[in-house]
């Protein structure tokens, strides 16, 4: 199992974005539907996800997204006790 990517709100978009372009980071794609999501992308292949929504509330926490083998048995590879305690 890897990280796909971190997705990290904003409230913001144009204001945001030139913080992570100084750091180095590149923009991979620019998509606007009900959420503008910027996919920045460093050297090394790791994924920023800047997700501007239209309003902001509960389910647009950051998150990390995974990728894993499709033959991983998911428990095994993350304890769901530690998935229900899991505080933001």
């Amino acid at each position: 199992m890897r990280i796909r990517h971190y997705g990290i709100p904003v409230w913001d978009m144009e204001k945001e974005l030139p913080f992570y372009l100084e750091k180095g980071l590149k923009i991979k794609s620019d998509i606007k539907e009900t959420v503008r999501i910027v996919k920045l992308e460093d050297e090394k292949g790791m994924i920023l996800e800047l997700l501007q929504y239209e309003s902001q509330g509960p389910g647009k926490e950051p998150h990390v997204a995974f990728t894993r083998d499709p033959d991983d048995n998911l428990v095994e590879v993350v304890d769901a006790k530690w998935l229900n305690e899991c505080k933001y």
